[in-house]
């Protein structure tokens, strides 16, 4: 009844989300409703259709999540709208913005990981994941890492520090190095398993023979003329250089997706960027509406009352 009376007073988006009740709490008992557009692939491209709002599994999409985060982890709805939109491969770009402390970083991360490890029906969908970072470190200052000692991983090193932290909260049993490198040496101490897989586990045995890394983080500056051909995660967009975005935007291919999240308030550190100028805008401004584009926007902070009480007081006072 609600949905007779809410629907005819406006034009649905696509891939517009329809919670009911209105209840935000993780675990909560809801109902998920979707106006997904019916994709059709052709020879060269895909055509998408007007869509009709079709319920979302959300059961199916945490069991999904607890091969790499276990029975343990929660998400609320908003959480959930965003791994339905990274899971859809008929969706090719997403934007996830958000409050500190909201899981973009977590939530993006785990289900493009899982994508490459494994897919829904049980194989990888992707060969590896491209993470794109940039270079700011805070108050305006970029990273060199061209001048640190060490090959690109030891270099890039303090880049990694907010994905082994994450990995360190899943029950992942593998090394994060050996996700990055697959090296002889790295693999020779890791054991036969991976997540929450038996050592006789056909995904675990395909997943320790495997020489190619599953990983790739690099720095913003190194992707210009780089075509996002599997998965490719941009963190901190919103301090992203604009000519970067620009660039990376045109080069999504067919069956590639690109997925950009970031705080658009409380965390912009590029000078001259403001919430209404910023390497998230040009995505959200061009593609809003778009068959083949998702947003979901994280609002609630999980990490503490310390956490929340100082992002309140920054949004409000700086």
């Amino acid at each position: 009844q609600a949905l007779r009376q809410y629907l005819p007073q406006r034009q649905l988006i696509p891939n517009q989300f329809f919670v009911f009740p209105e209840n935000e709490k993780p675990n909560a008992k809801l109902m998920v409703l979707r106006n997904k557009p019916l994709a059709k692939r052709g020879d060269r491209r895909t055509v998408y259709e007007p869509g009709h709002l079709r319920p979302v599994d959300c059961n199916r999409l945490k069991t999904y999540m607890e091969n790499i985060w276990g029975k343990g982890r929660q998400f609320d709805v908003r959480q959930l709208i965003a791994l339905e939109l990274i899971t859809d491969p008929d969706v090719g770009a997403v934007v996830l913005a958000g409050r500190a402390g909201s899981g973009k970083t977590s939530v993006a991360f785990t289900s493009g990981l899982l994508q490459v490890l494994c897919d829904r029906d049980g194989f990888g969908k992707y060969r590896n994941m491209i993470i794109a970072k940039t270079q700011e470190m805070g108050g305006g200052k970029e990273y060199e890492h061209e001048t640190l000692p060490g090959n690109m991983l030891e270099k890039n090193l303090p880049f990694y520090q907010p994905y082994i932290s994450i990995l360190e909260e899943t029950d992942m049993l593998e090394p994060f190095e050996s996700l990055i490198t697959r090296e002889e040496q790295v693999r020779a101490t890791v054991a036969p398993r991976h997540l929450l897989f038996r050592e006789s586990s056909p995904l675990a045995k395909r997943v320790f023979a495997r020489a190619e890394p599953f990983l790739k983080i690099l720095p913003l500056g190194y992707l210009r003329g780089v075509n996002v051909t599997g998965l490719m995660l941009v963190d901190e967009a919103q301090n992203a250089p604009v000519g970067i975005i620009k660039a990376l935007v045109t080069r999504i291919t067919e069956g590639g997706k690109l997925v950009l999240f970031g705080d658009m308030h409380d965390q912009i550190d590029r000078a001259g960027y403001s919430p209404e100028y910023n390497g998230l805008v040009i995505p959200l401004s061009m593609w809003y509406g778009k068959d083949f584009f998702g947003v979901a926007p994280l609002n609630k902070n999980y990490r503490s009352a310390a956490s929340r009480d100082a992002a309140d007081w920054v949004r409000e006072v700086i």
